[in-house]
């Protein structure tokens, strides 16, 4: 079992695809430190740039449990090749644009080759995830000179390692009785006051599309219910494939705002939730940045990614405002960054940007205290 206790530390993030986490000090750094690549330095390669930590959501994937009269049932192959909850082709695709994209933003200060000591990638051991980070991998890097080693395959392998902070198992229930009953409880305290104020809610929608959905409702699988008719509408629809008609009066809204409320009550419902699921991490997180700023990160690499799920981007955003992290299409949009930037001696300020939003974060010596500050966009 593991330590319910380990890493009970605040952090601020946002959900979806990406977050970027940079860190920046007002020194500069030498020429020799830039890349030597032919390509121009990128818009946020710039001379105080000295860290960096990118952190994204698997892309797309097949859902797991849908309804009975979903049009593009699970096992049909000419929809979901791979099948139930495996990465589809427009994730693969979505993974490397993204690996592209970061490298345009910040080539120059990445250097074009891969070396061990300047960079480290990490997954959860989900298939999905394991296939996204290499997939972001091979857009970051593409090989160059000595890396080449076959002149028809642009591709080369950088070693992606397991990362055993994230807790995004813990979120089912069957998981977290096992390895973290504290959380358990907390989930079940949580979602019991979701179903106190929003369940007659739950329960008029789902019987309104029962119709059409061919979905019995029961009282003790409202929560289970509703999330799979919103994953797999939401699935279905990030593939850009055509929903019944019938579901214009339901989705997105008014679906995704009970959708939004329900997942954070099953995620990040409480302080002690956000906690437990994704504290080790975030405390992994600040102490690389902590000992970038000292001058003791060994070996001193210049950037750290992950690649994790949704329940980990909202686990990281949901400090330091339990429930205030949510994106109503967080699976399907790129979130562009996290970045902190060291304005006085004693501190960061972190500012998690969205397509909808920006906020500022002040991260305390400590790496216990967050406060708030709004950024006009």
């Amino acid at each position: 079992m593991i330590s319910c206790r380990a890493g009970l530390v605040v952090l601020a993030v946002v959900v979806v695809a990406a977050v970027v986490a940079v860190y920046f000090i007002s020194k500069s750094f030498s020429s020799a430190d830039q890349s030597s690549g032919a390509n121009s330095p990128g818009p946020r390669a710039t001379s105080t740039l000295q860290f960096l930590i990118v952190v994204n959501r698997h892309g797309n994937r097949g859902f797991y449990s849908s309804f009975p009269t979903n049009p593009y049932p699970i096992n049909d192959t000419n929809f979901w090749p791979f099948g139930a909850g495996q990465l589809t082709v427009k994730g693969r695709d979505q993974l490397y644009a993204l690996g592209t994209k970061i490298r345009s933003l910040y080539n120059g200060f990445l250097s074009d080759l891969y070396f061990p000591e300047d960079f480290k990638a990490s997954s959860t051991l989900i298939d999905r995830t394991l296939q996204s980070g290499l997939m972001f991998l091979a857009g970051l890097f593409p090989p160059k000179g000595f890396e080449i080693w076959d002149g028809s395959i642009l591709w080369q392998p950088i070693p992606l390692y397991p990362t055993h902070l994230d807790r995004t198992r813990m979120v089912s229930s069957a998981v977290s009785e096992v390895e973290c009953p504290k959380f358990n409880l907390a989930q079940k305290q949580s979602l019991n006051k979701f179903l106190e104020v929003y369940g007659s809610n739950v329960t008029g929608l789902l019987n309104s599309m029962q119709p059409y959905t061919g979905m019995t409702v029961e009282p003790q699988s409202l929560v289970f219910d509703m999330m799979r008719l919103w994953d797999s509408l939401a699935c279905v629809d990030s593939e850009g494939l055509s929903l019944p008609a019938w579901t214009k009066s339901f989705y997105p809204e008014p679906m995704a705002d009970l959708a939004e409320k329900l997942y954070t009550a099953f995620t990040i419902g409480s302080d002690d939730m956000i906690r437990y699921l994704q504290g080790e991490l975030f405390k992994e997180m600040v102490g690389l940045m902590r000992s970038k700023a000292n001058n003791t990160l060994s070996p001193d690499r210049r950037m750290y990614y992950y690649s994790g799920h949704d329940h980990t981007l909202m686990g990281l955003l949901g400090y330091p405002e339990p429930g205030g992290c949510w994106d109503k299409y967080c699976q399907h949009q790129v979130c562009p960054n996290l970045r902190a930037t060291q304005r006085q001696p004693n501190g960061y300020l972190l500012h998690s940007g969205a397509v909808h939003r920006r906020t500022l974060y002040r991260l305390g010596t400590d790496a216990t205290q967050l406060s708030r500050v709004q950024l006009s966009v």
